[in-house]
């Protein structure tokens, strides 16, 4: 799997995800109250070794949709991504699959860090069903060549 499938299995494990039975989208949300979408920002090359191998850092945004009708659902929003924050923080290890060239090669996610998770936007004033947050989650991971 490419630093995208990996990012999205490893967020589709998480407890407060899977439990809504949500889906992790690419890069378009659907308007329920419990949608989550992973938008590709970039990648960058961080290190290379002598030999090629390369350490490089992939960024995201992660969306969710929440139902935001009153101040308790919103604090529980909150919470939600700063618990997502914390337990994307002890993730690592997964192999990651990258394509350089014609050369499928691997590696291994190092790190993933998370923050900032913020309201974005509320749908034509649609507290109920339209509450966006967005968060931004950085994936560190070697390229084996």
């Amino acid at each position: 799997m490419n630093i995208i499938e990996v990012m999205k299995s490893i967020l589709s494990e998480f407890p407060k995800i899977s439990v809504s039975g949500s889906e992790i989208n690419i890069d378009l949300a659907e308007n329920d109250p419990t949608s989550f979408v992973l938008s590709s920002v970039g990648d960058r090359l961080v290190y290379e070794d002598v030999l090629g191998g390369q350490t490089r850092q992939h960024s995201f945004l992660l969306y969710a949709v929440f139902s935001g009708i009153n101040d308790y659902e919103r604090i529980e929003n909150s919470s939600a991504l700063t618990e997502l924050s914390v337990w994307l923080s002890t993730r690592s290890g997964d192999i990651v699959t990258t394509t350089v060239g014609n050369v499928e090669c691997t590696g291994e996610l190092l790190s993933v860090t998370a923050g900032n998770g913020r309201l974005y936007a509320v749908e034509e004033d649609n507290t109920i069903t339209g509450m966006r947050y967005q968060m931004t989650v950085e994936a560190q991971y070697t390229v084996d060549i």
